[in-house]
């Protein structure tokens, strides 16, 4: 299976923040959705990935070109959408497809105006009086339309309303109808990685805590109420835990193998699943202010 992205120990350094060592790998075919709180360093590792930022250490592939090597050619296979909507303000819709069109071998016009079609961005207006969603759904059209390989997106439902939400997420599903093809995305809305991910990644304080198959990351977290006389014998498998009385709640991210390791516990644990805002809850306070 080849790798649409791989990334190898990439290190960015600034000021009061380090990102990584991290290291990462999305098939071709599928989509990763990479979460964690304001400030974890998503977007440091995305500019990352595009070269806005270079590197201090790492290698970082995308369908086996070198980022610094084969910079330009990359450009060519990355279609990306940025949080923010960086347009000339006074020009318009078409003026701004047709400066993005210079830009790309393999631009395909016909593709573009149909995709503004489709997400109802007038032609002819200008980009200062787009709306929020339009102007988002305008970037995923021009990022769409030079026939990208792999897309990036930075938080590109912020702001949305659920309508427009509904538009981008049916677009990315779309998209990777297409097995060649890759989706890498970052956001806040975990409802929208429950959708579409394929692939979780969690980052906090530049520490990649997580990265797996959305299904096997759901099926090991999980949250769990058992009687407080078992805490001590459970703990090498907790993330968090609280008392409260005669019981414990607790979440642990290895449930399969704390029943492989303990199959006698599921007689007294009761189980439940987690929602991924909840896991990643847990994921960024094991270890801190979650263990009571």
């Amino acid at each position: 299976m080849i790798a649409a992205l791989e990334v190898q120990n990439l290190k960015k350094s600034f000021p009061g923040f380090t990102l990584g060592p991290l290291s990462l790998e999305l098939p071709a075919g599928y989509i990763m959705g990479f979460i964690g709180p304001n400030g974890a360093g998503k977007s440091t590792t995305i500019k990352c990935l595009l070269n806005l930022f270079h590197p201090d250490d790492g290698e970082i592939r995308v369908y086996g070109l070198d980022s610094h090597r084969d910079e330009l050619e990359i450009r060519q296979v990355v279609g990306y959408v940025a949080e923010t909507h960086p347009y000339y303000q006074d020009m318009t819709v078409a003026w701004t497809a047709g400066f993005y069109a210079r830009l790309y071998r393999h631009w395909d016009d016909g593709l573009c105006r149909r995709l503004l079609e489709k997400f109802n961005v007038p032609r002819d207006r200008k980009i200062k009086e787009l709306s929020k969603g339009t102007r988002a759904k305008l970037s995923l059209a021009l990022a769409l339309a030079h026939h990208p390989r792999l897309l990036i997106l930075d938080e590109p439902m912020a702001g949305l309303d659920p309508i427009a939400r509904h538009d981008v997420l049916q677009e990315m599903l779309a998209f990777i109808q297409d097995e060649t093809r890759a989706i890498f995305f970052s956001t806040h809305i975990m409802e929208d990685v429950e959708k579409v991910a394929d692939y979780v990644a969690v980052l906090n304080e530049g520490r990649l805590l997580l990265c797996q198959e959305k299904d096997d990351l759901l099926a090991d977290w999980k949250g769990l109420a058992f009687p407080a006389s078992r805490l001590e014998e459970l703990k090498p498998w907790l993330k968090t835990w609280q008392q409260e009385g005669g019981r414990c709640l607790g979440v642990t991210g290895s449930y399969r193998d704390l029943l492989q390791q303990r199959p006698e516990a599921a007689r007294y644990l009761e189980a439940s699943p987690l929602k991924l805002e909840d896991l990643l809850l847990a994921a960024v306070r094991q270890g801190k202010t979650g263990r009571n």
